[in-house]
């Protein structure tokens, strides 16, 4: 399925931003000329499971893309060199990789020098961790399913985790100047969320630009907070992101809500209006009351009584909607992932998804 679907994807991927009209992936394979940016349009591509389970689905769509960036050539190590010497296929969902010219298998051996083995264990990593943090979405109700999910991704991530060249203190002469450190890894879990993706509160199509005008942050603001959160490494400032998005979300949450349900506006309007009436204010301080009038005080206290029986009617509505349990693991696919959103808060959407059952 995965290697079907996203090569799919990928061409039209490709026809989509390079307005070309490729109908197979052997025929876009002929086309791309520009490698470094074709493996950056391939990083564009969104995948999502929305019942993720333990996650088999994105970890084969994990290693599939890096099949296909290898088969088409737009695999890079850090020297901005093509790595051309190995063949990284998929085979049972596993990366096979050999070198082209004895058939022998890839295996990675920790060294004090950069050889062309460090550096493409280095590629491997730093690609599956820009196609895990920015191509593979993931939701279920199941947390524990969630963990599993964020756990296997963890380990693919981990297959190709490398050791970093880190200078020794100086006095400690009996590790000769040089040692190894392994490369810690990112922040991968925002991506993969507890939910019910079936249910939803807000709709997709619900017009964001009012939403953005009344909170402090805007789209752009939410993607580079998740961004951060992805490399963060004190704990403390990791806090501090995920009180900021959560704030963003319940600023979203609060103001869609206002846009979406009419009543949550009619209830502010009465609140507004009975604290007007209710203080002694201009709206409640004319003749009839200074000077006694029976006739009017009792149209005004009518007028609050059926202000206040309005009042409650909603309040309770809203708040059975609030307290309804269909909604409790209800997912907001419009604000959760900023990733597929534009910048005025339209919802574009996933290029890949996963249907549930697949069969």
């Amino acid at each position: 399925m995965c290697r079907r679907s996203i090569r799919m994807a990928v061409v039209q991927k490709f026809n989509e931003i390079k307005q070309w009209n490729c109908v197979s992936f052997e025929e876009l394979k002929e086309k791309i000329e520009d490698k470094r940016e074709a493996n950056a349009i391939i990083n564009t591509l969104k995948i999502c499971d929305p019942a993720v389970g333990s996650g088999h689905f994105l970890v084969s769509a994990l290693n599939e893309i890096i099949g296909i960036k290898s088969e088409l050539g737009v695999l890079f190590d850090r020297n901005n060199r093509r790595i051309t010497d190995y063949k990284i296929t998929v085979v049972n969902d596993e990366l096979e990789i050999k070198e082209i010219y004895n058939d022998t298998f890839f295996v990675y051996r920790k060294t004090k020098i950069v050889n062309e083995i460090q550096l493409l264990q280095e590629a491997l990593f730093h690609e599956k961790q820009t196609i895990i943090e920015n191509c593979l979405f993931g939701v279920d109700i199941n947390p524990n399913s969630v963990k599993i999910c964020r756990l296997r991704l963890w380990i693919e991530l981990l297959k190709n985790a490398y050791y970093i060249q880190k200078k020794s203190p100086q006095g400690l002469k009996a590790l000769a100047g040089i040692s190894n450190e392994l490369q810690t890894l990112p922040n991968i879990d925002i991506n993969i969320k507890v939910g019910n993706s079936l249910i939803s509160r807000f709709a997709t199509d619900v017009d964001l630009k009012q939403v953005l005008k009344k909170i402090k942050y805007n789209v752009d603001d939410y993607r580079k907070l998740v961004n951060n959160y992805k490399n963060v490494r004190n704990s403390e400032e990791k806090y501090k992101i995920e009180q900021a998005i959560a704030e963003i979300k319940n600023g979203f949450r609060t103001e869609i809500a206002k846009f979406s349900d009419p009543r949550i506006l009619r209830l502010q309007r009465i609140e507004a209006e009975l604290f007007l009436r209710e203080t002694d204010d201009l709206f409640n301080t004319g003749t009839d009351k200074k000077e006694g009038n029976g006739e009017g005080n009792g149209v005004e206290r009518d007028k609050i009584k059926k202000l206040q029986a309005e009042k409650q009617e909603l309040s309770q509505a809203l708040e059975a909607v609030k307290n309804n349990i269909a909604y409790e693991w209800a997912f907001e696919w419009r604000f959760e992932f900023p990733e597929v959103l534009s910048d005025d808060g339209e919802f574009l959407g996933f290029d890949v998804v996963i249907g549930n059952p697949p069969y």
